[in-house]
């Protein structure tokens, strides 16, 4: 429970009432794909129902950097105790609601993901795509070289042993080449399911009650 600067948008005798979370995004895998802070607000006056603050992202990053520098051991300075009164009065006709707001920010935070996920993915799928091709690329010049062996020796110049160490290894090669396709198919599939089976986690986990300054000076 702090004092700072408030959002033009909070009236005069509103509280401010911020609940941070945590966001994640897991693909199907259990991967997780982003992570971040999300706060969600809420303005609390002394009666009456309290109201969500509609924000749009420049107003958001102005509340997010209110709400921090308030935050900061260096500038932080506690709220009186009568505001903290308040809301413990005022709390179980605000808890509902802010709760609501919570899952409309997280809501909103994920559909502005999604563009970005969709991008993700297909880098996602371009690079299976290339480490496939590099691995084509170096296993048909490895057999191109087995086949060539250097020009001081022949295949004939091998022992028993070696022979069927070179020939074991062409083989090998051989066989993983014939499965490239397959295994690029297998990979890609992987990958789309892993961002197409997305889930959104949300995880609140602290409040935050923030108080204009006094004017006379007084905390």
């Amino acid at each position: 429970s702090v004092v700072a600067e408030l959002p033009d948008d909070i009236r005069e005798k509103e509280l401010l009432l911020a609940a941070f979370s945590r966001f994640v995004v897991v693909g199907a895998d259990g991967a997780r794909l982003h992570e971040e802070v999300l706060i969600a607000a809420r303005a609390v006056p002394p009666s009456g129902r309290s109201r969500r603050l509609e924000l749009d992202e420049r107003r958001y990053e102005y509340l997010r950097r209110a709400v921090e520098g308030a935050l900061d051991p260096e500038a932080c300075e506690a709220s009186p105790v009568d505001a903290r009164a308040m809301l413990s009065d005022l709390w179980p006709q605000v808890r509902g609601p802010l709760m609501g707001d919570v899952d409309t920010r997280t809501a909103t935070r994920a559909q502005a993901l999604a563009r970005d996920l969709e991008r993700r993915m297909q880098e996602d799928l371009d690079r299976v795509d290339a480490v496939i091709e590099h691995m084509r690329r170096s296993l048909e010049v490895a057999l191109g070289e087995r086949q060539r062996l250097p020009e001081q020796m022949s295949f004939e110049d091998l022992d028993r042993e070696e022979r069927d160490q070179v020939e074991r290894d062409r083989e090998a090669w051989k066989a993983r080449l014939d499965r490239l396709p397959e295994d690029r198919l297998a990979e890609r599939a992987a990958v789309e399911r892993r961002y197409r089976g997305m889930r959104t986690l949300t995880f609140p986990f602290a409040l935050c009650l923030v108080v204009r300054p006094d004017p006379a000076g007084v905390g």
